[in-house]
C-alpha cells in the first residue's frame, strides 16, 4: 500500500489534470450527444450501418456464434465489447471501451510529449488534442480507429522508454496486431513504425523478449486469420470482399479497383480544407476546420529530425507513414468530400495524437526562439 502511494504521489499533476479532464469531457459529449442511444432515436448511432455492425458482432460474438453475413469488420473491435455485453451492458457495450480509449490516448499523449519535448510540450499536445480536435466526439461514438489510435501511441511510448524488456516487447507486438484485426490495413502502417523500433531498440531486446513479441503478434494475427477460414471459407478473404458499392457493382472494398490514386487531391482537399469549396451539397466539418494548428505539424516534422537518436527516427518514420496513411484513404472510394457527412474523419484518426505531438514541438521550438542563435543552439533552448 506504501508503495501504490508513493508512486502516486510521483504523479505529474498535469497528467493527473489530463485524464480527469478527458473522462469529464468524454462523459459530458456522450450524454449530450444527440446521436447516442436514447437520446433522439432509441438506435441511436447503431441505426448507422457501421455502428450497428459493431454492435450486431458484438452481440454475436458474445453468444460465441458469428454467423458470415453480420462478420462485416475486423473481429477486434466488436470483441472489445463483448464482456460488457455479458455485463448486460447492451444499451451500449462500447462506452466504456471508448471511454478508457480516450483517456488512454490523452494520458500516453502527454507522457511521449513529456519524453520528446518536456512538460510543455505534454500539456500542449494533450490538452490541445483534447480541446481542439473532434477526438471526443469520435471516440464517443462507435468507430474501429479508436483501436488503432491507441496502438499508434503504445508504439510511441515503446520508442521513448528509457528502458525497454518483456512488457515493451509484448505491446510492440500487440500494437500492430490488434490494429490489423481492427481495420487490417492500419496494422500495416503501426507495424511499419513497430518495426523501426524494433530495429533502432535491436541491441536493448533479449531472445525472450523476441519470442513474446512475436508470439502476442502471432497469437492475435492467427486468430483473425482462422476466424476468416472459418466463417469466410478462406484465412486471406476479409470481410471487405463482401462489400460492393452501386458506382462499382463488380467491385468489392478489398480489390485494388476500389482504389485510386487520381482521386487523392481531389479527396483529400474535400477532407481536409472544404467539401462545399468542390461543390458538394452535403459535408461536415473538414479536418483543418476541426484542427487548423495540425499545420505546425509540418514544420514539426524538421524540429522531431533534430531531436537525438531513436526518438528522431521513431516521430520521423511516424510522421512518414501517416502521410502514407492520409494518401491511402485519399485514394479510397468510400472516401472524397462528400463522405464526411458519415464521419469519414476518422480514417485519419490513428494520427491525431501524433499530429498533436509534432505541432507542439513547433509550437515550444517557435515560442523559445531567439534572434542570433545558431540553430544548433536553438535546438538545445527548445529541448526538454
Amino acid at each position: 500500500m506504501a508503495d501504490v502511494r508513493d508512486r502516486l504521489a510521483r504523479l505529474d499533476p498535469l497528467l493527473v489534470l489530463a485524464v480527469v479532464a478527458a473522462a469529464a469531457f468524454f462523459a459530458f459529449i456522450y450524454v449530450i450527444d444527440p446521436n447516442r442511444p436514447g437520446l433522439a432515436s432509441p438506435q441511436g448511432w447503431f441505426g448507422y450501418f457501421d455502428q450497428g455492425a459493431y454492435l450486431n458482432m458484438a452481440n454475436q460474438m458474445a453468444d460465441f456464434h458469428l454467423a458470415s453475413e453480420a462478420f462485416r469488420y475486423g473481429p477486434v473491435y466488436p470483441a472489445l465489447a463483448v464482456p460488457f455485453v455479458w455485463l448486460g451492458l447492451d444499451y451500449d457495450p462500447f462506452s466504456v471501451v471508448n471511454g478508457l480509449a480516450l483517456v488512454a490516448t490523452i494520458a500516453m499523449t502527454f507522457i511521449v510529449g513529456t519524453r520528446i519535448g518536456g512538460r510543455a510540450v505534454g500539456a500542449i499536445a494533450a490538452f490541445g488534442l483534447l480541446f481542439a480536435t473532434p477526438i471526443v466526439g469520435f471516440m464517443a461514438q462507435p468507430w474501429n480507429s479508436t483501436v488503432s489510435i491507441v496502438t499508434v501511441l503504445v508504439v510511441l511510448v515503446v520508442a521513448t522508454n528509457e528502458r525497454v524488456g518483456t512488457w515493451s516487447a509484448l505491446a510492440l507486438g500487440l500494437a500492430p496486431a490488434l490494429a490489423f484485426g481492427a481495420r487490417y490495413v492500419d496494422g500495416v502502417f503501426v507495424g511499419i513504425i513497430a518495426l523501426a523500433v524494433l530495429i533502432i531498440r535491436r541491441r536493448e531486446w533479449s531472445i525472450r523478449d523476441l519470442i513474446a513479441m512475436g508470439g502476442s503478434f502471432a497469437i492475435i494475427v492467427g486468430g483473425v486469420l482462422l476466424m476468416q477460414a472459418s466463417i469466410l471459407g478462406s484465412p486471406f478473404t476479409t470481410p471487405y470482399a463482401f462489400t460492393t458499392r452501386a458506382e462499382q457493382p463488380g467491385v468489392n472494398d478489398q480489390d485494388l479497383g476500389a482504389y485510386s490514386l487520381g482521386m487523392v487531391p481531389r479527396s483529400l482537399f474535400g477532407m481536409f480544407v472544404s467539401p462545399f469549396l468542390l461543390g458538394e451539397r452535403f459535408g461536415g466539418a473538414s479536418m483543418l476546420q476541426s484542427a487548423f494548428w495540425f499545420l505546425l505539424a509540418i514544420p514539426g516534422v524538421a524540429v522531431a529530425w533534430a531531436r537525438a537518436g531513436r526518438i528522431r527516427v521513431a516521430l520521423v518514420t511516424a510522421a512518414a507513414v501517416s502521410l502514407l496513411a492520409v494518401i491511402f484513404y485519399g485514394s479510397f472510394r468510400g472516401g472524397g468530400p462528400g463522405s464526411l457527412q458519415f464521419g469519414s474523419l476518422h480514417y485519419f484518426k490513428a494520427w491525431w495524437p501524433l499530429w498533436a505531438l509534432l505541432a507542439a514541438l513547433a509550437f515550444i521550438w517557435v515560442a523559445k526562439w531567439t534572434p542570433n542563435r545558431t540553430p544548433e543552439q536553438q535546438d538545445e533552448a527548445a529541448g526538454p
